[in-house]
């Protein structure tokens, strides 16, 4: 999934968040191959390196040889990087660091532990970074889980909670007009039922309506209707809902991993979102 970032270009700060084990590493690091060109100056700041790339500078923090994440990271700053990797956002200091780095004309990558994308806006501003600052660097914030997938070889036809589907957005009439599968269980999956795992994603892009709102410190509700309206933000909820359409997954893995949405957009609007044809 693109990052809403061009290759070479641009600068300001890229937020990945999710939970532990939602695949932000993985997913941070598929940026960072998009962006390797020998052309681009890129160095990381990691506690400790999980990849190692051919073709940037990464940096181990070490607190027993005095290199801690904060001293790394201006250290970083002082070396005219064109692009800045941060392993994790964790305090205040590390996301002055970070937006600092941006306004300075770096571009900055880095993972976030928040529920969802608009959850990433407000722990920035419950850090105490300025909203004016927030709104001037932040470029784009990316929310992912990880779903298991249906498994392949026991997959078959069946109909889903009525409950849990309404809850996750599928409305009566398509749960009578659509097809839904699971797996049964079986060898190939140790009888779950699933094999394999994909990500749901939630991709934030600040414009100019949804900087306004956090320049005005509106609620989260509030950021989230003016995102869903101006940037077409299509929620977890959404994601996870089109890929049960689509016969990934079934309703029940969806509402066991995905945020609770407060609104939902039609099956119908999802699919026109998404660009597919019923």
């Amino acid at each position: 999934m693109a990052i809403y970032t061009d290759r070479f270009t641009g600068s300001g700060v890229i937020l990945i968040t999710g939970p532990t084990g939602s695949g932000k590493t993985t997913t941070l690091y598929a940026a960072i191959d998009y962006l390797n060109r020998p052309t681009t100056k890129i160095i990381t700041v990691e506690d400790p390196v999980e990849y190692v790339v051919p073709g940037i500078i990464q940096c181990s923090v070490d607190e027993t040889a005095g290199r801690s994440f904060d001293d790394s990271l201006r250290a970083v700053v002082r070396q005219d990087p064109d692009v800045i990797v941060m392993g994790e956002v964790r305090d205040r200091k590390s996301a002055q660091v970070a937006v600092q780095a941006a306004l300075t004309g770096h571009k900055v990558l880095t993972t976030f532990h928040t529920e969802d994308s608009i959850g990433g806006l407000l722990r920035l501003i419950d850090m105490g970074i300025e909203t004016f600052l927030i709104s001037s660097t932040v470029v784009s914030i990316l929310a992912q889980r990880l779903i298991r997938t249906i498994c392949p070889d026991c997959r078959q036809a069946y109909m889903p909670n009525k409950r849990i589907a309404n809850m996750i957005g599928i409305d009566d009439a398509t749960l009578r007009s659509h097809t839904f599968y699971r797996g049964t269980g079986c060898g190939t999956c140790y009888g779950t039922g699933y094999h394999g795992r994909t990500a749901l994603h939630e991709l934030l892009v600040l414009n100019e309506d949804v900087r306004e709102a956090i320049l005005e410190r509106r609620s989260s509700q509030d950021v989230r209707k003016i995102s869903c309206e101006s940037t077409q933000l299509l929620s977890l909820m959404e994601d996870g809902l089109y890929k049960v359409l689509l016969g990934f997954t079934t309703a029940e893995e969806v509402y066991r991993i995905v945020p609770r949405a407060i609104a939902h957009r039609s099956v119908a609007e999802i699919y026109e979102l998404m660009g597919h044809e019923k």
